[in-house]
């Protein structure tokens, strides 16, 4: 009867998620080894020439030279201690500028290879849409968990001698044959690297699943941000905004003073350092922050230091270091495999085109059970 029920579920679910399944296995694979392929393609970019003499330009100078290249706002810059890396000048959403930290020369922004694969990643992770696709790709990822985890019950063989016939991929089946055999085959190959994406997939996907992963290990889950209400009238109504009265006089924003900012924090910061973030508030008034992470950390991973409109630093925040954040900084290097290098990557790509052919045949097994002979004329 539990068999008969979960291969029923097991069955539904495929058909029901057999699309966003595939399209997430897909677009993984295309996107396993991004770092690398964006590594060689934009090499001219993140990498510099070091001259035999001279210095580096102040922020304040590549700055000023990355503001006059494009209309919107400079938020930020990023900066590395290898006298080989560039300077990665970022103008919100409207995407980055990378500059010789020497020389000043403005190297350029991505290619088209970060930028197709960029889309392709977001296909990967909510189909282009985040309110739409989410749930979508969120419900897909418990589906695959649940088929991953049926389908081991459903292939456990009553011996090892029966267990070698579908242990391995066979070739020279076809039709009904050789999509059983392939399905089962790379089912129980992949099992391991599959679950291993899909409890991770789905710490990304719900909230209610990352929870549950702090409290496995006894940390707090972080908390959710609430916006604050906005002010009501004594009768309990939202106040709204009025063009009478008198109006704030309206100046710019103050030259922000980006070498001056980084002098200041970097003696606080401990050596050696990976990554610096010089980052402007994204509205008028907000904080300067600066931003520093060790070498090889995640990028939630860091101290931040908040400065006032003197420069002098009013706050310090450090990420959190208990052992629900530190698992939660894993997920992803565990999900495209790049905690373990080369080799986890390969694995996950493998995994993903596995996973595909798991959409494929199983669609193909499920369509020739439900298709209906023609009924026998007289």
């Amino acid at each position: 009867m539990l068999k008969k029920f979960l291969f029923w579920a097991h069955l539904s679910l495929g058909l029901l998620f057999a699309l966003p399944i595939g399209i997430m296995a897909l677009t993984g694979a295309l996107i396993a080894y991004e770092p690398q392929i964006v590594g060689w393609t934009d090499a001219s970019l993140r990498n510099v020439a070091v001259p035999t003499s001279g210095q580096k330009l102040s922020m304040d100078s590549l700055a000023k030279i990355a503001q006059a290249t494009r209309p919107a706002k400079l938020t930020s810059l990023t900066l590395s201690p290898k006298p080989t890396a560039s300077v990665q000048a970022t103008f919100g959403k409207e995407g980055n500028l990378y500059l010789d930290p020497w020389t000043g020369a403005v190297l350029g922004s991505e290619g088209t290879t970060w930028k197709v694969l960029h889309f392709v990643e977001e296909i990967h992770r909510w189909m282009g849409s985040r309110e739409i696709g989410g749930p979508v790709t969120g419900a897909a990822v418990l589906a695959c968990l649940f088929m991953a985890v049926s389908g081991l019950f459903l292939w456990w063989p009553r011996s090892l001698k029966a267990a070698r016939h579908v242990l391995w991929p066979r070739s020279g089946l076809s039709g009904k044959a050789r999509d059983w055999q392939w399905h089962n085959a790379f089912g129980v190959l992949a099992l391991p690297c599959l679950v291993l994406l899909c409890l991770t997939g789905s710490v990304f996907s719900w909230k209610w699943a990352e929870a549950l992963l702090f409290r496995s290990v006894g940390s707090e889950p972080p908390k959710a941000q609430v916006s604050a209400p906005p002010a009501a009238n004594k009768d309990g109504k939202p106040k709204e905004k009025s063009d009478k009265g008198p109006r704030s006089k309206v100046t710019k924003d103050a030259p922000v003073a980006w070498q001056a900012a980084l002098d200041t924090v970097l003696p606080r910061i401990r050596s050696p350092w990976g990554v610096i973030v010089l980052r402007t508030g994204q509205k008028s008034g907000e904080p300067f922050s600066v931003m520093a992470r060790a070498p090889g950390a995640h990028k939630s991973d860091g101290v931040t230091f908040k400065l006032g409109s003197t420069g002098q630093v009013t706050a310090v925040s450090k990420s959190r270091n208990d052992a629900g954040s530190r698992l939660r900084r894993i997920m992803k290097p565990l999900h495209t495999g790049q905690y373990f290098g080369i080799l986890g990557q390969t694995a996950m790509f493998l995994t993903s085109l596995s996973c595909a052919l798991l959409v494929w045949t199983g669609t193909a097994m499920s369509l020739r059970r439900f298709r209906r002979r023609k009924p026998a004329t007289a």
